[in-house]
């Protein structure tokens, strides 16, 4: 999830280019940047269903009310709402 703004333009501008750690070395990465609200919360819905509901909560820093997971509708209304976004890190 991205909130700062300068980082969020940086990203946008062209795939952005940087370095990861994957499986012990150093490789370079570009990281694509999806802010469609319904994309986004799909990715949302997955991590939550993969992780459980606990764990989202701290590992996305957001709050889930209730004893129910999210419906799809709900997360794109909250991705729209505050500005959530997804970045994706792919080997260049």
């Amino acid at each position: 999830m991205l909130r700062d703004d300068q980082h969020r333009e940086t990203i946008r501008a062209a795939a952005h280019p940087g370095q990861e750690m994957l499986r012990g070395r150093l490789r370079p990465m570009r990281a694509l940047l999806d802010e469609d609200p319904a994309s986004v919360a799909v990715s949302y819905q997955a991590m939550i269903d993969r992780i459980g509901r606990k764990k989202a909560q701290r590992q996305l820093g957001i709050s889930l009310p209730g004893r129910r997971a999210p419906t799809a509708l709900e997360l794109k209304d909250a991705a729209r709402e505050y500005g959530w976004s997804v970045i994706t890190l792919a080997p260049r």
